[in-house]
């Protein structure tokens, strides 16, 4: 999360219909390429209950994305769409050159 990088969480449940959809759809953005700057973590919210507390998170799936430490943005909800989150908050390092 202090990383100069863009670390973009996804906090799931198991039990969670919402999160069992979600849950595939974070594992191909992570995989796709796409964002090689961008580093990203699934998080069960029941096994990492103190985690989720910490960042005030008590709804599933959140995806949250930090960078320095920060919070860039957060996103509730199985409906996201990951790649406008990524596209909105992040830059590419192709962009700062």
């Amino acid at each position: 999360i202090n990383s100069d990088e863009y670390s973009f969480f996804h906090f799931w449940e198991t039990w969670s219909g919402p999160c069992r959809y979600s849950r595939p759809k974070f594992e191909q953005h992570s995989d796709d390429g796409i964002y090689p700057h961008v580093k990203f973590y699934s998080v069960n919210f029941d096994d990492c209950r103190s985690i989720s507390n910490f960042y005030g998170l008590n709804i599933t799936p959140t995806f949250v994305l930090y960078k320095n430490g920060d919070e860039v943005t957060r996103e509730i909800g199985w409906k996201t769409d990951l790649y406008r989150i990524l596209d909105r908050a992040v830059v590419k390092p192709e962009e700062n050159s």
